[in-house]
């Protein structure tokens, strides 16, 4: 199987492939990052990258098939973060130059949560300094660039993630909300997937089970978000 044909599967198909033993982990890794090295620098989307894990992750998700363990739903995906959420021992910078070269010790529970599903890490996603803002640029990374029109904008704050699943460079990847700026990227780059949309309100924020983190379910968004794919 081509690398081409590996990452423009879905996450679904991808993950039933691992477990099956149809391709393994460490092939989808390297089609990934093939894709990055292709891709990134002509949009800049994923502006940390850490390649050693992804492919040191990708030999332990195969090894704990081998074995037989109890595999999560996104078992041996490739993921970036966006560059708001702390994520372990990877350079996080909130897209502030204050924080240019801040290494959080500990994972935000989004991250957590994904790579306790299998999903394997390697790497960060654009935003705008602290979010604020509904195009992808900041003074520390730059801009992240449309890519069916590298002249216009991605939307933000999650232009970084949104660009990275467009181009085929991750299969999945987490973004947050405020003010109901999920609705342009999915628009500005073409992204139809929902439960891309849903994944952080539906699998990473459970506010039931009173854990308390740094972002908060907007219940009144995430319906009007629904409401407006339901209409396309």
């Amino acid at each position: 199987m081509s690398k081409s044909e590996i990452v423009n599967m879905t996450a679904t198909e991808m993950v039933r492939l691992i477990k099956t033993k149809g391709i393994s982990a460490s092939e989808v890794m390297d089609a990934h990052l093939s894709q990055i090295n292709s891709v990134n620098p002509k949009v800049n989307a994923i502006v940390t990258i850490h390649p050693e894990l992804g492919i040191d992750g990708a030999k332990l998700a195969d090894e704990a098939i081998a074995k037989g363990e109890n595999l999560g739903i996104l078992h041996g995906l490739p993921t970036a973060h966006k560059d708001l959420v702390p994520t372990k021992g990877i350079r996080t910078t909130y897209g502030s130059p204050l924080y240019a070269d801040y290494i959080p010790d500990y994972s935000a529970l989004i991250v957590e949560r994904m790579q306790r599903a299998g999903a394997i890490t390697i790497g960060k996603t654009n935003t705008p300094e602290f979010g604020a803002g509904s195009q992808t640029y900041n003074e520390v990374f730059g801009e992240t660039l449309n890519p069916y029109d590298t002249s216009t904008t991605c939307g933000g704050s999650s232009g970084g993630a949104a660009v990275a699943l467009a181009t085929r460079m991750v299969p999945i990847a987490d973004g947050s909300d405020t003010g109901g700026l999920y609705v342009t990227q999915q628009i500005f780059v073409m992204l139809s997937d929902l439960g891309h949309l849903l994944v952080e309100y539906l699998l990473i924020h459970p506010r039931w089970a009173g854990v308390q983190h740094q972002y908060k379910v907007l219940w009144p968004e995430l319906f009007l978000t629904v409401l407006f794919f339901w209409l396309l």
